[in-house]
């Protein structure tokens, strides 16, 4: 009887061990991530053409890295923060066009688009100016 309880006792152990280190994974699907990172980029852009700053922001990393052309790197969200509200404070109204699908690449836990797009701005003196930039954007989970 007590070999029978001390086996029972060992089995079960074994099998709680099992379960509890079995690996529950979730289906792989890049297309998920690439509707997710497509609907983030959306949201992205219209955030800014709001200029909603909260929403905006919340789309970075607090390590994030912004880099402009003819600038040092921009590190960290609260200095992206404060970028975008100078930015913003000078542009007057604006729009931003993207030119057809960004390029798309997914690694792992990481992902990379390139695109272009149209930045116009109409100025607080009636000027309106059209600016093409291409942007690379890095994403991660």
């Amino acid at each position: 009887m007590k070999t029978t309880t001390i086996i029972s006792l060992c089995l079960l152990f074994l099998l709680g061990f099992l379960f509890s280190c079995a690996e529950k994974t979730k289906q792989y699907s890049v297309e998920d991530d690439l509707a997710a990172i497509k609907e983030l980029s959306d949201n992205y852009l219209r955030d800014a053409i709001a200029k909603d700053m909260d929403n905006f922001i919340s789309a970075f990393a607090d390590d994030a890295i912004r880099a402009e052309p003819g600038r040092p790197p921009i590190i960290g969200k609260d200095r992206i923060r404060e970028r975008f509200e100078t930015v913003w404070a000078e542009a007057g109204d604006f729009t931003i066009s993207r030119h057809g699908d960004p390029n798309w690449k997914i690694c792992g836990n990481q992902a990379y688009s390139f695109g272009t797009f149209t930045l116009s701005s109409t100025l607080a003196d009636g000027t309106t100016s059209h600016i093409d930039v291409n942007v690379l954007s890095a994403f991660k989970k």
